[in-house]
């Protein structure tokens, strides 16, 4: 609220990549804020960070699909915790399916 009356940006809207990063470490998994950076910032560091920390599914299935191969990585690691039970969300059959098929990567299986 502070920085809303004094003018400045959220980290997470920073124009520096590196707060952008700082933000993706210290936002809450289930944060829309999160969900924004993993899948739209324009720095792929900042997308595989936020991505390894999201919960949301239709946000994991987006950033299996990213241009980015550290992206894909996290996002395959975040569906294998998802599959673990991890995180604590009722997965479609189809999402499980799709996390595991035969050409996921290994860290999805």
């Amino acid at each position: 609220m502070l920085k809303t009356l004094f003018g400045g940006n959220a980290k997470w809207q920073s124009p520096n990549a590196d707060d952008r990063l700082t933000a993706a470490a210290e936002l809450a998994a289930d944060d829309d804020n999160l969900k924004t950076l993993a899948t739209s910032d324009t720095d792929a560091r900042v997308r595989a960070v936020a991505v390894a920390r999201v919960t949301d599914v239709a946000t994991l299935k987006r950033a299996h699909d990213d241009t980015d191969a550290d992206v894909r990585e996290a996002a395959a690691k975040a569906w294998a915790a998802c599959l673990n039970g991890a995180i604590t969300s009722d997965l479609p059959l189809a999402v499980v399916a799709a996390a595991i098929k035969e050409d996921s990567p290994i860290a999805a299986k």
